[in-house]
């Protein structure tokens, strides 16, 4: 009998299936899936009652973020995009002008250095991205383990993760860090967990 692939292989596997399937998307297809999921996510009264949203800056095979960083800055919300710190570690970093967005860790927009940090505590609404979602909640990440350390700071946090529907999936393999989400939001609809 063959034993069990580990975890690491299981998530690898799936991490693999993910970037082959993301990798069919054209640039306009991002834009047109975060152009609907910000309609959607708008919509939610997580999002209208938050004062402050964290919301990851998009860049290659993601939602395009951008009409979510809008809309919260014309919404007058605090908005928060992250900042690498460290290997593993990322900070939210409260931003009023997004053309101070530049190319930081991995090439990702990210806010100036000087800029200071919000408490963790203070973020009510968490839009975080993922390779893939289990439609548990379950977020399928690059592997580097930031907004899951992250998150684990922000207990009040309400998580969103965006993820087209063609990278649902019935299960994806989890570990004891991995913070599932609250909501996923595609495309076509939202999911409530």
């Amino acid at each position: 009998m063959q034993p069990e692939p580990s975890l690491k292989t299981e998530k690898a596997a799936a991490r693999r299936w993910a970037r082959q399937t993301r990798a069919a998307f054209t640039p306009e297809q991002w834009a047109a899936f975060g152009a609907a999921m910000a309609q959607r996510l708008c919509l939610l009264p997580q999002w209208q009652a938050a004062q402050t949203v964290f919301c990851f800056a998009s860049h290659g095979p993601e939602p395009d973020t951008l009409p979510l960083l809008q809309a919260a800055l014309a919404e007058g919300k605090q908005l928060c995009v992250p900042r690498c710190t460290g290997p593993g570690q990322m900070e939210a970093i409260p931003l009023g002008d997004l053309a101070l967005l530049a190319p930081g860790s991995y090439e990702i927009p990210e806010p100036p250095a000087q800029l200071p940090p919000c408490p963790p505590a203070g973020i009510q609404l968490a839009v975080l991205p993922c390779l893939a979602a289990g439609l548990d909640g379950t977020r399928l990440g690059h592997g580097g383990g930031y907004y899951d350390r992250w998150l684990a700071r922000c207990p009040g946090a309400y998580r969103a993760v965006l993820c087209p529907e063609a990278l649902l999936a019935p299960h994806l393999p989890v570990d004891a860090l991995d913070l599932p989400a609250q909501c996923i939001i595609t495309e076509r609809r939202v999911l409530t967990l």
